[in-house]
């Protein structure tokens, strides 16, 4: 039902004809860090997949965000969502994680947002970016 009143939203004349001034839409999936691989692949990817090709052309973009720790394990089927670029969370090994992703593909995250976004200081972020 989300999905489907999504999509509907961005095919609307108002939604197409730019007036809104959004360049894009960031998908926050828990789903899929809460399921094995072979139920993401299920109960996941087809209907993500589903709304980044109603929706995703080259005036707008989806971003795929997923924080869930095991996200490495699933990233195939993440990846066969189509989405322009991809932001986890801060529960992973992101050097591991960019070993799997094609480097053609904007990959972001990884930083953890209640110690540095809330915590932290310009330094202590930049730090925490650069590792």
């Amino acid at each position: 039902m989300a999905l489907s009143f999504l999509r509907d939203l961005r095919v609307s004349p108002s939604f197409n004809s730019g007036s809104t001034g959004a360049a894009g839409v960031v998908i926050a999936e828990p789903l899929t860090g809460l399921l094995s691989p072979a139920m993401a692949e299920e109960f996941s990817e087809p209907y993500v997949k589903e709304l980044v090709d109603a929706v995703q052309d080259d005036n707008f973009l989806v971003i795929y965000h997923n924080c869930g720790d095991n996200t490495i394990q699933m990233i195939d089927s993440i990846l066969r969502t189509g989405c322009a670029a991809y932001h986890f969370g801060n529960s992973i090994d992101m050097h591991e994680m960019l070993t799997h992703i094609p480097t053609d593909i904007v990959t972001m995250g990884n930083v953890d947002p209640a110690t540095q976004f809330r915590n932290g200081t310009p330094d202590s972020i930049r730090e925490e970016t650069l590792r």
